[in-house]
């Protein structure tokens, strides 16, 4: 380690800020009553902050050299390398032409990996101008005073006293200095730099490492302007990777000097060191990686691949490159999203993350893709249940994540809205048929967004099912449906028996040529028959030959033989309490169980509410020995009691079938009489009078 002479320390010591201003014995008292007060400061207030004395100047203010074109020695704070590529909006290339679309890629990622690159000489010059500074004489060199002599003795108790490091002065042999000096020219050699009239001179005043740094800085400098210059308009291969072999070059020497000459002074400069290396090494590698892309070897392959939907190929080239640049993989995912980038491509994008290997590249990309879409107004696109579904493998406590999924609720309430008020389920039907798995995964959300508790919302949310383009969709939807009901206790209800129906549909289709998981879905349906109240199940998978009994009377309602007229038979139920061949019923439905039609086995005839009435409150229930079904023929069924009975009311006139107990309005010992209950509600005794017993 070099030693600071005497003498040297005098110099500086003897200079302020580095002006020709000499301490003389007449300002002693002055310095020494100076220091007393800072001293004094000190011991007064312990809570307050050490600070270095000595006064501080800028890097321009210190001895001059000649820069290089271009060149700020102003401290600069890093800018962000994705300053610039995030100001570059997405191109849409048409993609009817393969040759102009591999040539705008190809333009459009060298851009924008030139402008990384310059970026990158700023984060280089900003760490050399930091350590600069670090080194500067009037900050670096805060070895005591030696005592001369007893008017200096005071001097040298009170700045012992002070809250300064000390430090070894930082120096450099002058033929150091030379030598590097001529290892700098001989890297700008062959460069568009070569001839400049800027070069780097050295100041003959100074051996100080400062000096050393600014010559590092100015050779960068002119490297920079060098790239700059050679890729302004276009990019020669063969200049552009003879600046990178200089590039490596010079790194190569000013990385030897700066660890023979400051390292090695003192560990507290070894992170900046660490951190100028790991920032010179990032140059390199983008510079490597300019080589590769204009050699139309790099980012733009991939990313015609993409376009192109060679999803497995694209990934096979990103692999490859980050093998050999993994360094740069965050601008590489960064470059191929923003030159890529449209709506009509985001399922390719999408495609093309979800097969990346690794965790670290989602929570690269994902983020970006998040702000391109927010970018170009799609937050609100359907797309945005694809994001959620893959974030939730490698992020799923993420911030992103939460801010995707408010999103998709935004989409699921939209798609819910229609369902329940419209038909108009296209955008819907597109996006299952386009992304099955991430469809049938937010299906049941969305279908219990739908029904929202409200049996008003079934008939609906049925419809919107029946139209999915897959079977295992309907299937999950279904479930999610019986599921919400059952937890609400709506199974007494006339939307249970429309669903039953919906499951016996589905179970009876052939398999779903979409289902991997086939056998699942299976389970599934057969588990939702098996979950359904008994007399459902009956009644819509064996309601050719029904029995109805009474629950009030215990009587079977049968198709009696006695005629009102030549047209019409009358309905009784039979009080000796046993079937008849009379007694059996088929259930038909031509609107997917919202309304059936019954017809007696026996007499091949349809049960029906006559237009005209028994009297003011009773109308009369009869079949029609014409053949063939009247509108007044369709009746719903509403289970009651836990589902084990039903309801039978009129579709036409609205108005409960029961059987009336007043003996006067039976025809017979054996036969009582069967009507509609014109006045409303059934009330009191009427209303087990008008539940009934469906055995199929």
């Amino acid at each position: 380690m070099n030693k600071i002479s005497k003498n040297k320390t005098d110099r500086y010591w003897g200079r302020y800020n580095c002006r020709n201003f000499i301490i003389s014995d007449n300002l002693v008292t002055l310095i020494t009553l100076i220091l007393a007060s800072q001293l004094l400061a000190i011991e007064a207030s312990k809570k307050v902050a050490q600070r270095d004395l000595l006064p501080e100047r800028n890097l321009i203010e210190k001895v001059p050299i000649t820069p290089a074109q271009e060149i700020n020695l102003e401290p600069q704070t890093p800018s962000n390398s994705s300053s610039k590529l995030d100001d570059v909006k997405p191109q849409d290339f048409p993609i009817n032409s393969q040759i102009a679309i591999e040539h705008n890629l190809h333009v459009k990622i060298t851009e924008l990996l030139r402008q990384e690159i310059l970026d990158q000489f700023k984060v280089i010059n900003h760490d050399l101008q930091e350590l600069s500074e670090e080194l500067h004489p009037t900050k670096s060199n805060k070895k005591p005073l030696k005592e001369k002599s007893r008017k200096n003795s005071l001097i040298l108790k009170l700045s012992k006293s002070l809250p300064i490091d000390e430090t070894e002065m930082c120096e450099v042999e002058h033929s150091v200095l030379n030598n590097f000096q001529s290892e700098l020219q001989a890297s700008l050699n062959g460069t568009n730099q070569a001839n400049s009239n800027t070069n780097c001179p050295l100041n003959d005043n100074t051996d100080t490492c400062e000096e050393l740094i600014k010559l590092i800085l100015c050779g960068y400098n002119h490297l920079k302007n060098a790239f700059d210059l050679a890729t302004r308009s276009s990019a020669a291969v063969n200049e552009c990777n003879m600046w990178k072999n200089k590039l490596e070059e010079y790194k190569e020497k000013s990385t030897r000097v700066l660890d023979d000459k400051i390292t090695s002074l003192s560990q507290k400069y070894n992170l900046q060191i660490d951190n100028l290396k790991t920032d010179l090494q990032n140059l390199q590698n983008k510079a490597n990686l300019y080589i590769k892309i204009i050699k139309e070897d790099g980012l733009e392959v991939c990313s015609f691949r993409i376009i192109s939907g060679n999803i497995q190929d694209a990934v096979d080239k990103f692999k490859q490159l980050k093998d050999e640049f993994g360094s740069l993989e965050d601008f590489m995912i960064r470059s191929i999203l923003k030159t890529i980038y449209s709506f009509e491509r985001l399922e390719n994008i999408m495609n093309f993350l979800r097969k990346l290997p690794d965790c670290s590249q989602d929570r690269i990309s994902y983020p970006i893709l998040y702000d391109l879409m927010q970018a170009n107004n799609h937050l609100n696109s359907p797309e945005m249940l694809v994001l959620s579904g893959t974030l939730s493998q490698c992020m799923n406590s993420s911030e992103l994540l939460t801010k995707v999924d408010a999103n998709v609720l935004k989409i699921l309430d939209s798609w819910a809205n229609k369902i329940q008020k419209t038909n108009d389920h296209k955008q819907i039907i597109a996006f299952a048929k386009k992304y099955y798995s991430p469809f049938k995964t937010k299906l049941d959300e969305l279908i219990l967004k739908a029904y929202d508790k409200n049996l008003s919302n079934v008939e609906k949310i049925l419809e919107f099912i029946r139209s999915l383009p897959y079977i295992n969709h309907g299937i999950v939807g279904l479930d999610a449906l019986f599921n919400g009901m059952s937890s609400n206790k709506h199974f007494d209800s006339y939307e249970l028996v429309m669903l039953a129906y919906r499951i016996k549909e589905f179970m009876d289709m052939p398999n779903d040529p979409k289902g991997p998981q086939q056998n699942e879905h299976d389970n599934i349906i057969r588990k939702l028959k098996n979950n359904l109240p008994n007399s459902v199940q009956r009644l819509i998978w064996h309601g050719d030959e029904c029995s109805v009994k009474n629950r009030a009377h215990n009587e079977y309602l049968f198709g009696s033989r006695i005629q009102l007229d030549s047209s019409r038979g009358k309905i009784f139920t039979w009080k000796e309490g046993v079937k008849t061949i009379e007694s059996f019923w088929e259930f038909e439905t031509e609107d997917n169980a919202k309304s059936f039609s019954m017809k007696n086995t026996h007499w091949d005839k349809y049960m029906y509410a006559a237009n005209f009435s028994k009297n003011y409150a009773r109308r009369w229930v009869l079949y029609w020995k014409e053949g063939g079904k009247v509108n007044q023929g369709f009746w719903k069924l509403k289970p009651v009691n836990n589902a084990k009975y039903f309801t039978i009311k009129n579709t036409k006139h609205d108005e409960y079938l029961y059987a009336d107990g007043n003996k006067r309005q039976s025809h017979d010992s054996k036969r009582r009489g069967v009507y509609t209950w014109r006045n409303g509600d059934l009330k009191g005794v009427m209303v087990q009078e008008g539940q009934w017993e469906i055995n199929c």
